[in-house]
């Protein structure tokens, strides 16, 4: 299995792809549940910004960050 993280927030992404694709997966009204390996790099790209998005607001601080895959 290939790992995608960010170089801002290394673990969290990890940690967070799972809540951020729970959200994704329902206001889409999927039941069927992907694991990561399963997404195309597009798909991470697209669950990536709507991570930075959540933690942007959810932290609510004004460092806001970019990240990419490696």
């Amino acid at each position: 299995m290939k790992y995608y993280y960010c170089y801002c927030c290394y673990e969290r992404c990890l940690i967070f792809f799972v809540e951020i694709f729970v959200l994704f997966d329902k206001r889409n009204k999927k039941q069927q549940i992907y694991s990561i390996a399963q997404l195309t790099f597009l798909q991470l790209i697209h669950i990536h910004q709507q991570l930075i998005l959540y933690m942007f607001y959810a932290s609510k601080v004004d460092n806001y960050h970019t990240g990419s895959f490696v």
